[in-house]
């Protein structure tokens, strides 16, 4: 068997399927993922409004539930579960 058929399932689109098998049900790569994303997920997030205007500013915060920088709060400690799947999203 070559190599183009031994990885064959590794090639899009049957990849996105047995990586997702793997995500969910190998060990190994489960504790590689919650090693790269658990520092995300406990980060302190805040929102710089970066000049925006203040309504949309608002807007997100709630949104996101996140708080505004300056606004007199720290930053969220862990993530709200409204963030969470934000989070997820960019990382998967």
């Amino acid at each position: 068997m070559g190599p183009e058929r031994a990885h064959a399932e590794l090639q899009w689109p049957n990849s996105v399927l047995v990586y997702d098998k793997m995500r969910r049900s190998d060990g190994q790569v489960m504790a590689g993922l919650r090693g790269l994303t658990l520092p995300i997920r406990r980060a302190r997030w805040r929102l710089k409004p970066n000049g925006a205007r203040d309504e949309v500013v608002v807007q997100i915060s709630e949104d996101l539930h996140i708080p505004i920088m300056g606004a007199g709060r720290g930053g969220v400690h862990p993530p709200p579960r409204a963030w969470a799947p934000v989070l997820g999203g960019a990382y998967a």
